[in-house]
């Protein structure tokens, strides 16, 4: 068969030196870009993942901040900021308008176009995994100063989640991600003014799970595809803690960790865990960007 969605996969980051409107850096390290439209001519998602095993290092420098900050700013499109990993693994700052919010992993905030907003991290545990995902949903990073109009907005609470709403069952999915189900960040089923979908299936895994994985046990999406929006698969975390198979169109893909997949309307898609290392954290994170998730089935 000849491949003709290989495009649609990228292996590894596209490291930014520097973005606008953000104060300083990454503890002296650039931008790590997974997916954008420079990337994927045709991406609707612009996603930065710096997220990782947490240093001692690490863990000093967002004492002190040394990991930079976002300065307020607004985006003519779209966003969100998520906190992901381990629980508690990471602390960050948020301001959505005029109102300022402390977050832990795992959690959420999504900003509407026009929205100032602006973020920092206050602290990270050693020896733990996690870290901030920022995405905008038009495939590019445009930041402007925020305006004193969008400063002054109260009330922005209601665009903030705090842990995961877990779903028992997933429609185009079988098995369960852990024994609650699949863990939804975000949702307009849980936050009304949602626009976007977000499930992370990230885990360290038990040497049973992993031998799971190995027997074709494990959670996963089954062949289908939406008409509503595209979706993206992030795969994150630690070398070797994950080996994932997707298909595009019935051609398959393996990836591990860091990885990007995406899935344009129509394109037919699925997703199993195939290996795994105990211990390691890692996994999965989905992202549709529509309001509504509603995977058809492929006949």
């Amino acid at each position: 068969m000849s491949k003709t969605t290989g495009h649609l996969v990228l292996k590894g980051f596209a490291y930014e030196e520097q973005l606008p409107c953000y104060q300083g850096d990454l503890n002296g390290e650039g931008f790590p870009v997974l997916m954008s439209a420079q990337r994927i001519p045709q991406a609707r998602l612009w996603v930065c993942a710096a997220a990782r095993r947490i240093t001692q290092k690490d863990a000093d420098a967002a004492a002190r901040g040394g990991f930079g900050r976002a300065l307020p700013h607004i985006h003519t499109a779209d966003s969100a900021y998520l906190l992901i990993g381990e629980a508690g693994a990471v602390t960050a700052e948020v301001t959505l308008g005029a109102c300022r919010f402390t977050l832990e992993s795992p959690a959420a905030a999504f900003i509407p176009a026009g929205m100032a907003h602006s973020i920092r991290l206050v602290a990270a545990e050693a020896g733990r995994w996690g870290g901030v995902v920022k995405i905008c949903y038009n495939g590019r990073y445009h930041a402007m100063p925020a305006p004193e109009a969008a400063l002054a907005v109260q009330d922005t609470e209601r665009y903030v989640c705090r842990g995961y709403h877990w779903s028992a069952e997933l429609a185009g999915h079988k098995g369960q991600v852990a024994e609650k189900g699949y863990p939804i960040l975000l949702s307009t089923q849980f936050m009304r003014e949602a626009k976007t979908w977000i499930c992370p299936a990230l885990s360290a895994r038990s040497e049973a799970e992993c031998a799971a994985l190995r027997a074709g046990a494990g959670a996963g999406a089954t062949p289908h595809y939406h008409d509503n929006g595209d979706e993206m698969y992030m795969i994150l975390g630690e070398e070797g803690s994950v080996t994932i198979r997707t298909t595009l169109n019935g051609e398959e893909h393996i990836v591990t960790p860091p990885a990007a997949v995406y899935m344009p309307a129509y394109v037919s898609h699925t997703l199993d865990g195939i290996d795994g290392a105990a211990g390691l954290y890692g996994g999965p994170c989905a992202i549709f960007e529509g309001p509504l998730y509603f995977p058809i089935p492929t006949k």
